[in-house]
Protein backbone atom coordinates (compact mmCIF):
# COMPACT_ATOMS: atom_id res chain seq x y z
CA UNK A 1 0.00 0.00 0.00
CA UNK A 2 1.72 3.43 -0.41
CA UNK A 3 2.72 5.59 1.80
CA UNK A 4 1.01 8.42 0.82
CA UNK A 5 -2.95 8.80 0.61
CA UNK A 6 -5.15 11.84 -0.28
CA UNK A 7 -7.23 13.69 2.38
CA UNK A 8 -10.70 13.33 1.85
CA UNK A 9 -10.56 17.48 1.85
CA UNK A 10 -8.37 16.69 -1.35
CA UNK A 11 -10.77 14.07 -3.05
CA UNK A 12 -13.75 16.82 -2.51
CA UNK A 13 -11.70 19.61 -3.99
CA UNK A 14 -10.93 17.17 -7.29
CA UNK A 15 -14.59 16.37 -7.47
CA UNK A 16 -15.96 19.77 -7.19
CA UNK A 17 -16.85 20.51 -10.51
CA UNK A 18 -18.27 17.25 -11.08
CA UNK A 19 -22.20 17.53 -11.84
CA UNK A 20 -23.38 14.42 -10.29
CA UNK A 21 -21.79 13.02 -7.17
CA UNK A 22 -21.94 9.92 -6.17
CA UNK A 23 -21.13 7.66 -2.75
CA UNK A 24 -21.04 4.12 -2.33
CA UNK A 25 -20.86 2.53 0.91
CA UNK A 26 -20.09 -0.27 2.59
CA UNK A 27 -19.74 -2.39 6.52
CA UNK A 28 -17.20 0.33 7.21
CA UNK A 29 -19.88 2.81 7.60
CA UNK A 30 -22.23 1.20 10.19
CA UNK A 31 -19.30 -0.13 11.64
CA UNK A 32 -17.56 3.46 12.29
CA UNK A 33 -20.93 4.33 13.87
CA UNK A 34 -20.97 1.50 16.52
CA UNK A 35 -19.11 -1.53 16.56
CA UNK A 36 -21.90 -3.71 16.78
CA UNK A 37 -21.99 -4.43 13.29
CA UNK A 38 -18.59 -5.71 13.41
CA UNK A 39 -18.30 -9.42 12.12
CA UNK A 40 -16.80 -10.57 15.58
CA UNK A 41 -19.70 -8.98 17.44
CA UNK A 42 -22.56 -10.68 15.08
CA UNK A 43 -20.20 -13.87 15.40
CA UNK A 44 -20.20 -13.94 19.10
CA UNK A 45 -24.27 -13.15 19.32
CA UNK A 46 -25.03 -15.74 16.78
CA UNK A 47 -22.99 -18.40 19.02
CA UNK A 48 -26.21 -17.73 21.55
CA UNK A 49 -28.24 -21.49 21.24
CA UNK A 50 -31.45 -19.48 20.35
CA UNK A 51 -30.48 -19.15 17.03
CA UNK A 52 -29.29 -22.81 16.48
CA UNK A 53 -26.47 -22.85 14.55
CA UNK A 54 -24.39 -25.81 14.13
CA UNK A 55 -21.52 -26.35 15.38
CA UNK A 56 -19.71 -27.26 12.20
CA UNK A 57 -20.91 -23.46 11.13
CA UNK A 58 -19.38 -22.43 14.07
CA UNK A 59 -16.23 -23.59 13.36
CA UNK A 60 -15.96 -22.28 10.13
CA UNK A 61 -16.80 -19.14 11.13
CA UNK A 62 -13.88 -19.65 14.16
CA UNK A 63 -11.31 -20.14 11.59
CA UNK A 64 -12.08 -17.16 9.40
CA UNK A 65 -9.72 -14.72 10.89
CA UNK A 66 -12.82 -11.27 10.84
CA UNK A 67 -15.71 -14.02 11.24
CA UNK A 68 -16.62 -12.65 7.83
CA UNK A 69 -20.57 -14.52 7.36
CA UNK A 70 -20.67 -14.25 3.65
CA UNK A 71 -16.83 -15.50 3.44
CA UNK A 72 -18.22 -18.45 5.29
CA UNK A 73 -21.44 -19.13 3.14
CA UNK A 74 -19.24 -18.94 0.20
CA UNK A 75 -17.20 -21.74 1.63
CA UNK A 76 -20.31 -23.79 2.02
CA UNK A 77 -21.50 -23.31 -1.36
CA UNK A 78 -17.83 -24.22 -2.51
CA UNK A 79 -17.77 -27.47 -0.29
CA UNK A 80 -21.14 -28.53 -1.57
CA UNK A 81 -19.98 -28.26 -5.21
CA UNK A 82 -16.90 -30.31 -4.62
CA UNK A 83 -18.81 -32.93 -2.83
CA UNK A 84 -21.12 -33.21 -6.19
CA UNK A 85 -17.57 -33.65 -8.09
CA UNK A 86 -16.58 -36.09 -6.21
CA UNK A 87 -19.95 -37.79 -5.37
CA UNK A 88 -19.07 -38.25 -1.66
CA UNK A 89 -22.96 -37.78 -0.64
CA UNK A 90 -24.70 -40.99 -0.26
CA UNK A 91 -27.66 -40.53 -3.26
CA UNK A 92 -31.34 -39.54 -2.36
CA UNK A 93 -30.30 -37.47 0.77
CA UNK A 94 -29.54 -33.44 0.91
CA UNK A 95 -26.48 -32.05 0.95
CA UNK A 96 -25.67 -30.91 4.93
CA UNK A 97 -23.64 -27.88 3.17
CA UNK A 98 -26.50 -26.34 1.58
CA UNK A 99 -28.97 -27.21 4.68
CA UNK A 100 -26.00 -25.01 6.61
CA UNK A 101 -26.10 -22.68 4.29
CA UNK A 102 -29.49 -21.64 4.04
CA UNK A 103 -29.50 -21.28 7.97
CA UNK A 104 -26.17 -19.25 7.92
CA UNK A 105 -28.31 -16.91 6.00
CA UNK A 106 -31.54 -16.79 8.11
CA UNK A 107 -28.75 -16.46 11.17
CA UNK A 108 -27.07 -13.61 9.47
CA UNK A 109 -30.01 -11.14 9.41
CA UNK A 110 -31.56 -12.32 12.61
CA UNK A 111 -28.36 -11.22 14.36
CA UNK A 112 -28.45 -8.25 12.90
CA UNK A 113 -31.96 -7.24 13.73
CA UNK A 114 -31.49 -8.65 17.60
CA UNK A 115 -28.57 -6.68 17.61
CA UNK A 116 -29.40 -3.78 16.05
CA UNK A 117 -29.78 -0.21 17.73
CA UNK A 118 -33.75 0.19 18.86
CA UNK A 119 -34.10 3.49 17.45
CA UNK A 120 -32.66 6.87 15.47
CA UNK A 121 -32.26 7.99 19.21
CA UNK A 122 -29.22 5.49 20.15
CA UNK A 123 -27.07 7.32 17.82
CA UNK A 124 -25.60 10.38 19.42
CA UNK A 125 -26.45 13.60 18.01
CA UNK A 126 -23.30 14.73 17.01
CA UNK A 127 -22.95 11.57 15.27
CA UNK A 128 -25.98 12.06 13.13
CA UNK A 129 -25.31 15.85 12.31
CA UNK A 130 -21.42 14.97 11.16
CA UNK A 131 -22.57 12.04 9.02
CA UNK A 132 -25.92 14.14 7.69
CA UNK A 133 -23.15 16.97 6.27
CA UNK A 134 -21.21 14.21 4.90
CA UNK A 135 -23.84 12.70 2.71
CA UNK A 136 -25.39 15.87 1.84
CA UNK A 137 -22.37 16.29 -0.53
CA UNK A 138 -23.62 14.11 -2.93
CA UNK A 139 -26.53 13.41 -5.41
CA UNK A 140 -26.46 9.54 -5.29
CA UNK A 141 -26.18 7.02 -2.09
CA UNK A 142 -25.53 3.22 -3.02
CA UNK A 143 -25.15 0.66 0.12
CA UNK A 144 -24.73 -2.97 0.57
CA UNK A 145 -25.25 -2.64 4.00
CA UNK A 146 -28.39 -4.45 5.55
CA UNK A 147 -28.83 -1.93 8.52
CA UNK A 148 -30.72 0.95 9.11
CA UNK A 149 -28.37 3.59 9.05
CA UNK A 150 -28.71 4.83 6.02
CA UNK A 151 -32.13 5.41 6.16
CA UNK A 152 -32.45 6.36 9.59
CA UNK A 153 -30.11 9.25 8.35
CA UNK A 154 -32.07 10.29 5.64
CA UNK A 155 -34.94 10.93 7.49
CA UNK A 156 -32.87 12.79 9.99
CA UNK A 157 -31.98 15.29 6.89
CA UNK A 158 -35.65 15.40 6.00
CA UNK A 159 -35.91 16.77 9.57
CA UNK A 160 -33.40 19.69 9.63
CA UNK A 161 -35.41 22.25 8.90
CA UNK A 162 -32.05 24.32 7.63
CA UNK A 163 -29.96 21.54 6.44
CA UNK A 164 -26.02 22.78 6.19
CA UNK A 165 -25.45 21.43 2.58
CA UNK A 166 -23.73 22.73 -0.39
CA UNK A 167 -26.20 20.75 -2.65
CA UNK A 168 -29.32 22.38 -3.20
CA UNK A 169 -30.81 20.18 -4.57
CA UNK A 170 -34.11 18.57 -2.35
CA UNK A 171 -33.99 15.78 0.17
CA UNK A 172 -32.67 12.02 -0.70
CA UNK A 173 -36.02 9.79 -1.31
CA UNK A 174 -36.05 5.94 -2.06
CA UNK A 175 -38.89 5.77 -4.69
CA UNK A 176 -41.28 4.09 -2.15
CA UNK A 177 -44.33 6.31 -2.81
CA UNK A 178 -47.83 6.07 -1.43
CA UNK A 179 -50.41 8.20 -3.06
CA UNK A 180 -52.34 8.35 0.19
CA UNK A 181 -49.26 10.06 1.79
CA UNK A 182 -50.96 13.13 3.46
CA UNK A 183 -54.24 11.37 3.89
CA UNK A 184 -55.57 11.98 7.61
CA UNK A 185 -57.16 8.57 7.48
CA UNK A 186 -55.65 5.23 8.57
CA UNK A 187 -52.89 4.23 6.44
CA UNK A 188 -51.24 1.00 6.56
CA UNK A 189 -47.72 0.59 8.07
CA UNK A 190 -46.17 0.20 4.97
CA UNK A 191 -45.08 1.93 1.69
CA UNK A 192 -45.05 0.49 -1.91
CA UNK A 193 -41.51 1.00 -3.93
CA UNK A 194 -43.66 2.73 -7.29
CA UNK A 195 -39.74 4.02 -8.59
CA UNK A 196 -41.69 7.09 -8.59
CA UNK A 197 -39.82 10.59 -7.32
CA UNK A 198 -40.98 14.50 -6.38
CA UNK A 199 -38.58 15.73 -9.14
CA UNK A 200 -36.38 13.53 -10.90
CA UNK A 201 -34.18 16.52 -12.19
CA UNK A 202 -33.82 17.72 -8.76
CA UNK A 203 -34.43 15.24 -6.26
CA UNK A 204 -31.42 13.13 -5.04
CA UNK A 205 -31.72 8.95 -4.24
CA UNK A 206 -30.46 6.22 -1.94
CA UNK A 207 -30.20 2.87 -3.26
CA UNK A 208 -29.85 -0.38 -1.24
CA UNK A 209 -28.09 -2.64 -3.71
CA UNK A 210 -28.43 -5.85 -1.71
CA UNK A 211 -31.76 -4.68 -0.01
CA UNK A 212 -32.16 -3.82 3.57
CA UNK A 213 -33.89 -5.15 6.77
CA UNK A 214 -37.05 -2.88 6.69
CA UNK A 215 -37.52 -4.32 2.73
CA UNK A 216 -39.56 -6.89 2.45
CA UNK A 217 -41.27 -8.36 -0.98
CA UNK A 218 -45.20 -9.55 -1.38
CA UNK A 219 -45.37 -11.00 -4.65
CA UNK A 220 -44.08 -9.03 -7.35
CA UNK A 221 -44.06 -5.94 -5.12
CA UNK A 222 -41.59 -4.18 -2.46
CA UNK A 223 -42.60 -2.45 0.74
CA UNK A 224 -41.04 -0.87 3.31
CA UNK A 225 -41.72 -0.75 7.23
CA UNK A 226 -42.80 2.84 8.33
CA UNK A 227 -42.67 3.24 12.31
CA UNK A 228 -44.00 6.61 11.87
CA UNK A 229 -47.58 5.44 11.21
CA UNK A 230 -47.63 2.83 14.13
CA UNK A 231 -45.00 4.22 16.56
CA UNK A 232 -43.49 0.83 16.74
CA UNK A 233 -39.74 0.98 15.99
CA UNK A 234 -38.49 -0.96 12.79
CA UNK A 235 -36.58 -3.13 14.37
CA UNK A 236 -39.42 -4.22 16.56
CA UNK A 237 -41.14 -4.40 13.18
CA UNK A 238 -38.61 -6.36 11.69
CA UNK A 239 -38.14 -8.94 14.67
CA UNK A 240 -41.86 -9.36 14.75
CA UNK A 241 -41.69 -10.85 10.69
CA UNK A 242 -38.42 -12.42 11.66
CA UNK A 243 -40.55 -14.96 14.12
CA UNK A 244 -43.11 -15.72 12.28
CA UNK A 245 -40.11 -16.29 9.12
CA UNK A 246 -40.97 -13.92 6.92
CA UNK A 247 -37.74 -12.59 5.73
CA UNK A 248 -36.62 -9.07 5.40
CA UNK A 249 -35.50 -8.63 1.15
CA UNK A 250 -31.68 -8.52 1.43
CA UNK A 251 -29.21 -10.66 -0.63
CA UNK A 252 -26.78 -12.38 1.86
CA UNK A 253 -25.41 -15.47 -0.77
CA UNK A 254 -21.63 -15.67 -0.33
CA UNK A 255 -20.77 -15.67 -3.91
CA UNK A 256 -20.74 -12.85 -6.08
CA UNK A 257 -22.60 -14.95 -9.73
CA UNK A 258 -25.58 -15.99 -6.93
CA UNK A 259 -26.29 -12.57 -5.70
CA UNK A 260 -26.51 -11.34 -9.17
CA UNK A 261 -29.07 -13.74 -10.07
CA UNK A 262 -31.53 -12.59 -7.40
CA UNK A 263 -30.79 -9.05 -8.25
CA UNK A 264 -31.77 -10.09 -11.93
CA UNK A 265 -35.18 -11.36 -10.30
CA UNK A 266 -36.11 -8.28 -8.52
CA UNK A 267 -37.60 -5.19 -10.19
CA UNK A 268 -36.10 -3.04 -6.75
CA UNK A 269 -33.22 -4.72 -6.93
CA UNK A 270 -32.27 -4.75 -10.86
CA UNK A 271 -33.68 -0.85 -10.72
CA UNK A 272 -31.21 -0.04 -8.36
CA UNK A 273 -28.42 -1.86 -10.15
CA UNK A 274 -29.41 -0.33 -13.17
CA UNK A 275 -28.97 3.60 -11.34
CA UNK A 276 -25.72 2.34 -9.87
CA UNK A 277 -24.61 0.96 -13.18
CA UNK A 278 -24.82 4.44 -14.82
CA UNK A 279 -24.31 7.16 -12.85
CA UNK A 280 -21.65 9.87 -11.99
CA UNK A 281 -18.17 10.92 -13.55
CA UNK A 282 -16.72 10.15 -9.88
CA UNK A 283 -17.24 7.85 -7.31
CA UNK A 284 -16.21 7.79 -3.79
CA UNK A 285 -16.06 4.36 -2.12
CA UNK A 286 -16.10 4.58 1.30
CA UNK A 287 -16.13 1.67 4.15
CA UNK A 288 -15.98 -1.20 1.32
CA UNK A 289 -13.50 -3.87 0.95
CA UNK A 290 -14.89 -4.37 -2.88
CA UNK A 291 -14.57 -8.56 -2.07
CA UNK A 292 -14.31 -11.59 -4.20
CA UNK A 293 -18.20 -12.01 -2.28
CA UNK A 294 -18.76 -8.81 -4.01
CA UNK A 295 -17.24 -8.90 -7.86
CA UNK A 296 -20.55 -8.19 -9.48
CA UNK A 297 -19.74 -4.20 -7.91
CA UNK A 298 -16.29 -4.10 -9.45
CA UNK A 299 -17.93 -5.22 -12.69
CA UNK A 300 -20.10 -2.42 -12.56
CA UNK A 301 -18.26 0.27 -11.84
CA UNK A 302 -15.70 -0.98 -14.62
CA UNK A 303 -18.45 -1.13 -17.12
CA UNK A 304 -20.06 2.00 -16.86
CA UNK A 305 -18.12 4.34 -19.05
CA UNK A 306 -19.20 7.35 -17.81
CA UNK A 307 -16.95 7.15 -14.87
CA UNK A 308 -13.54 8.17 -14.99
CA UNK A 309 -12.17 8.08 -11.49
CA UNK A 310 -13.28 5.72 -8.70
CA UNK A 311 -11.49 6.73 -5.09
CA UNK A 312 -10.98 4.31 -3.06
CA UNK A 313 -11.22 4.83 1.05
CA UNK A 314 -8.12 3.23 2.66
CA UNK A 315 -8.35 2.72 6.58
CA UNK A 316 -4.76 2.92 7.68
CA UNK A 317 -5.62 1.01 10.82
CA UNK A 318 -6.73 -2.29 8.81
CA UNK A 319 -4.07 -5.23 8.69
CA UNK A 320 -1.48 -5.14 5.82
CA UNK A 321 -2.86 -8.00 4.32
CA UNK A 322 -6.19 -6.58 3.94
CA UNK A 323 -4.96 -2.95 2.55
CA UNK A 324 -2.80 -5.25 0.05
CA UNK A 325 -5.56 -6.95 -1.12
CA UNK A 326 -8.07 -4.07 -1.75
CA UNK A 327 -5.34 -1.73 -3.09
CA UNK A 328 -4.95 -4.95 -5.44
CA UNK A 329 -8.71 -5.59 -6.20
CA UNK A 330 -9.60 -1.55 -6.52
CA UNK A 331 -6.36 -1.54 -9.27
CA UNK A 332 -7.88 -4.50 -11.19
CA UNK A 333 -11.21 -2.42 -12.02
CA UNK A 334 -8.99 -0.58 -14.37
CA UNK A 335 -7.92 -3.78 -16.57
CA UNK A 336 -11.40 -4.83 -16.81
CA UNK A 337 -12.11 -1.37 -17.76
CA UNK A 338 -9.94 -2.02 -20.70
CA UNK A 339 -10.92 -5.50 -21.28
CA UNK A 340 -14.72 -4.79 -21.48
CA UNK A 341 -13.75 -1.52 -24.34
CA UNK A 342 -11.67 -4.15 -25.99
CA UNK A 343 -14.26 -7.48 -25.69
CA UNK A 344 -16.88 -4.77 -26.71
CA UNK A 345 -15.55 -2.84 -29.19
CA UNK A 346 -17.04 0.74 -27.72
CA UNK A 347 -15.04 3.65 -26.83
CA UNK A 348 -14.52 4.90 -23.75
CA UNK A 349 -11.91 6.12 -21.36
CA UNK A 350 -9.23 4.81 -19.24
CA UNK A 351 -10.60 4.49 -15.67
CA UNK A 352 -8.56 5.84 -12.87
CA UNK A 353 -8.40 4.79 -9.71
CA UNK A 354 -7.29 6.41 -6.38
CA UNK A 355 -6.93 6.51 -2.90
CA UNK A 356 -7.60 8.02 0.14
CA UNK A 357 -7.12 8.05 3.91
CA UNK A 358 -11.16 7.13 4.78
CA UNK A 359 -9.81 8.23 8.32
CA UNK A 360 -10.20 11.74 7.03
CA UNK A 361 -13.82 11.81 6.54
CA UNK A 362 -14.46 11.93 9.79
CA UNK A 363 -17.51 10.24 9.11
CA UNK A 364 -19.24 10.29 12.12
CA UNK A 365 -17.73 13.47 13.85
CA UNK A 366 -15.52 13.29 16.85
CA UNK A 367 -18.18 11.27 18.47
CA UNK A 368 -17.52 8.61 16.01
CA UNK A 369 -16.09 4.87 17.50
Amino acid sequence: MPQSLLTYDQVRRKVHTIKTKVLLLGNGFSIGCDPIFKYKSLFTEAKDPKFDLTQAVQQILEKISDHNFEHAMRLLWNAHEISEIYKILPEGKGSPFLEDLERLKQVFLEVIADTHLARPSNIDERKKKAAASILSEYDFIFTTNYDLLLYWLIMYMKGQKNPSSPNKKRFFEDGFYDEDEYQTEQRPPVVPYTGKFFDVENTRMIWFLHGALHLYEEGDNTYKHCWARTGVSLKDHILTSLERKQYPLCVTDGTSKKKQSIINKHSYLYEAWRHFSGKGKALIVYGHKLGHEDEHISDAIAKNLDLEHVYVGVYRKDEENNRRNLRERALKLKTLRDQHIHDNRVSGKNLEVHFYDSETVNMWGDAGS
